[in-house]
């Protein structure tokens, strides 16, 4: 990985996590990150994770919506299943049980 692409992934991850930015702007981070985690390789899926597990549990709907796309490609980066039940599902579970529609 080369120091623009952690440059790049890391402002972007900061975006899609602070609470102190618009959640407009966090939803379109969420998405870009999925797009940069493609093109730079599974290395990312782990902090990728870890990332949409805390955000679909956000307060903002918007933010919560966006994470939806992100486990799609996220569940496609993942190759072991068990893996995938363990990070990809409850996370999917979780927004399935989301009420605020």
């Amino acid at each position: 990985m080369s120091n623009t692409e952690i440059w790049e992934f890391n402002r972007i991850f900061h975006l899609a996590d602070s609470d102190e930015e618009v959640p407009l702007v966090r939803a379109a981070a969420i998405q870009q990150l999925v797009d940069l985690a493609k093109l730079i390789g599974s290395e990312l899926k782990t902090e990728l994770c870890l990332l949409l597990t805390s955000l679909v549990s956000d307060n903002q709907r918007v933010v919560r919506a966006a994470c939806v796309g992100p486990l799609v490609e996220l569940g496609r980066m993942i190759t072991d299943g068990s893996e995938f039940d363990s990070s990809v599902r409850p996370c999917i579970d979780k927004l399935a049980g989301d009420t605020a529609r």
